[in-house]
């Protein structure tokens, strides 16, 4: 298989042993680049004494989550790349259908969905608004504009990409400094200049929920809506993007920053949100539920947060 997997590790001693586990339990031949990015736990050595020889260990500075994925970018040999998280994990059969797809399909890029896995064990699969098939010509064109919408996941862990269209983004790629959207601005720009896409409506990546203690006066998402506007403010000077793309990308990253602040009370940003004239009138027209729009035309925060709160209620009481 021609295949780099690349893992940017930072103190993940917990979880490593079950991603790890999972990808080696297959036989195929790929190589898996984990960058350790200044652990302060045990992270590192654990890595070293796996013995596989599909393993390569690098260590650097602290930098975070991107600087280490780059740095395992460069040292990829192979034809394809995919990135794992390393708290996550696999369904081992991913990597047999990742080698079906390198030797019988060849596409630019293969794209499959997520298995959202709580701290509880319950979960949901995450959802593609496509069949599962091969995209080219027409076909493909016909659904770029919801590739190019800001509507589906944008993950790298969900996609394995030929290398030089991953290191030609990166190389020309957002400038800014971002804590978060990096993935839209990686993954949305590829989607714009793919000319093959291979679609598997299966879950195998396990994004896991580690359970996270915050409260509202150790976390806020006001960094994350600065980088959202970094990242559209990078969409401007790409070609691929239109105004139109970015219209839409701009309401569903608002809305996810939105429904974020719901879970910590960050209602001030949300009122912030919602107040925007863009993100109401885009919201009429979304490909959204009826009662969000509703929601959002009214511009009741405190409305929004009081069926959140009843909503997150009435999951926790199913799932017990």
């Amino acid at each position: 298989m021609r295949l780099s997997i690349i893992i940017p590790v930072y103190n993940a001693e917990p979880y490593l042993d079950k991603l790890m586990h999972t990808i080696l339990q297959s036989t195929q031949e790929f190589e898996v680049i984990c960058v350790d990015d200044g652990s302060k736990d045990n992270s590192l050595s654990k890595l070293r004494s796996i013995t596989d020889s599909r393993i390569k260990v690098y260590t650097k500075k602290n930098e975070g989550v991107y600087k280490a994925w780059t740095y395992g970018l460069e040292r990829a040999s192979n034809e394809y790349v995919t990135v794992f998280d390393s708290d996550d994990y696999i369904d081992t059969e991913y990597l047999n259908h990742i080698s079906d797809f390198i030797d019988k399909i060849h596409a630019d890029m293969l794209c499959i969905p997520y298995h959202v896995e709580n701290e509880n064990g319950g979960g949901y699969d995450s959802i593609l608004p496509f069949e599962d098939g091969l995209y080219t010509g027409e076909k493909l064109e016909q659904i770029r504009k919801v590739l190019l919408s800001g509507s589906i996941s944008y993950s790298k862990d969900t996609k394995v990409v030929k290398r030089e269209l991953l290191c030609s983004q990166v190389s020309n790629g957002i400038k800014a400094a971002i804590s978060d959207f990096e993935d839209w601005a990686t993954v949305l720009p590829i989607f714009g200049k793919i000319n093959s896409l291979y679609v598997i409506n299966r879950a195998f990546y396990h994004y896991v929920q580690h359970p996270v203690s915050v409260t509202k006066s150790t976390v806020s998402y006001r960094k994350n809506y600065v980088s959202l506007n970094h990242v559209l403010d990078y969409f401007e000077t790409v070609p691929d993007i239109t105004d139109e793309n970015i219209d839409s990308i701009s309401f569903f990253g608002k809305r996810s920053i939105l429904y974020r602040c719901m879970k910590i009370n960050e209602l001030d940003l949300a009122k912030e949100i919602m107040a925007n004239a863009n993100f109401k009138r885009y919201a009429e027209k979304a490909n959204i539920g009826k009662f969000e729009k509703v929601m959002f035309h009214f511009g009741s925060v405190h409305l929004l947060h009081g069926c959140y709160v009843i909503k997150k209620s009435v999951q926790r009481i199913k799932e017990k």
